[in-house]
């Protein structure tokens, strides 16, 4: 025989059953996220941070079991952050570092050879000398140029030249360039200060000699020091 149960009984168990829930514990996936957002030292690491950190915190809506849905935010923040910081060092650092040892007198040349004499001449350290680096030694390089090889188009660095050259030290690197022109090809070495007198870096041009045993080397800055002035006594 059934016994009836008094409603403030039956009341008692659903209150308990309602009340009652499953233990939470927090995602591994969040904690995992937030561990690969810190570690910085590479911008696939925070990236992978940002991607585990998406799916960590769509878990955590879906299932109510799990929680660390704020790490994942977090983890999705800090990757995104510091994904986008590294890009844009790396972007900088090959731009403004690693562009200008590739490529060499590359700018120089393009700005000279169009006309541009101030740009040229700007990509070269300031000679200690008066007068190496006039805009009229400057304008004759290029139109010397132009004139036996055509229109410049590109210098790239030739690592497997094996011609004689100074040896590059911490302050300055000296490596071969291959020239291109509409004409053709030309080898080229070129100077680079890498740090300056203060210690900052420099990247300027120091030197560029272009190898041509038909016609002659030419030279930027010219190796000789200019002619006196008349009725200077060779004194400016």
């Amino acid at each position: 025989m059934n016994q009836i149960q008094p409603p403030w009984s039956r009341d008692a168990a659903e209150t308990v059953a309602f009340g009652s829930h499953q233990p939470t514990r927090t995602s591994d996936l969040a904690i995992t996220s937030l561990v690969l957002s810190v570690v910085v030292c590479c911008p696939l690491t925070t990236l992978a941070g940002v991607v585990t950190g998406v799916i960590a915190w769509f878990a955590t809506r879906r299932n109510a079991s799990l929680k660390g849905g704020w790490l994942a935010l977090a983890a999705i923040v800090i990757g995104l952050s510091a994904t986008i910081g590294q890009y844009a060092v790396l972007r900088f650092s090959y731009d403004h570092v690693f562009l200008p040892f590739l490529t060499g007198p590359q700018a120089a040349l393009a700005a000279g050879t169009s006309g541009d004499i101030a740009s040229f001449q700007e990509s070269f350290r300031p000679a200690t000398t008066n007068g190496r680096t006039s805009e009229e030694h400057a304008r004759a390089f290029c139109e010397a140029l132009t004139r036996r090889y055509g229109a410049f188009e590109s210098a790239q660095l030739d690592q497997d030249s094996a011609a004689s050259r100074p040896q590059s030290s911490d302050q300055q690197f000296v490596a071969d360039y291959g020239l291109t022109f509409v004409n053709g090809k030309i080898a080229a070495t070129c100077t680079i200060e890498i740090w300056d007198s203060r210690g900052q870096l420099s990247l300027q041009l120091l030197e560029l000699v272009i190898h041509d045993s038909t016609i002659g080397d030419l030279r930027y800055p010219p190796s000789a020091p200019p002619e006196p002035k008349e009725g200077t006594n060779g004194r400016e």
